[in-house]
């Protein structure tokens, strides 16, 4: 278990650098890091434009920001859905 704690917290700072870094770089609040997976900002630039201009608009409180990037990067769900019984529907862009 430590193991796995050390892991989701080192995602939680690479992505918390990654949104700071990228922040300073468009001058201005860019959430992309926290709120997409590096393959759909890489794939999607264009869109990351199009969307960030509306998070910015209605943004969060910082300390809300980060407890979201820390909840996002120790509670993801994405390694355990192979284990889901139940008839489910998984959206996926």
């Amino acid at each position: 278990m430590p193991e796995r704690t050390h892991s989701r917290s080192l995602t939680a700072r690479r992505t918390l650098g990654i949104v700071l870094s990228d922040t300073v770089r468009h001058r201005h609040l860019w959430p992309a890091a926290a709120l997409f997976s590096p393959q759909v900002r890489d794939e999607h630039p264009e869109k990351m434009s199009e969307y960030m201009p509306y998070f910015a608009a209605n943004r969060a409180p910082p300390w809300i920001a980060g407890w979201q990037t820390l909840a996002v990067a120790c509670c993801g769900r994405r390694g355990s859905l192979a284990r889901v019984r139940a008839l489910t529907l998984v959206l996926r862009r």
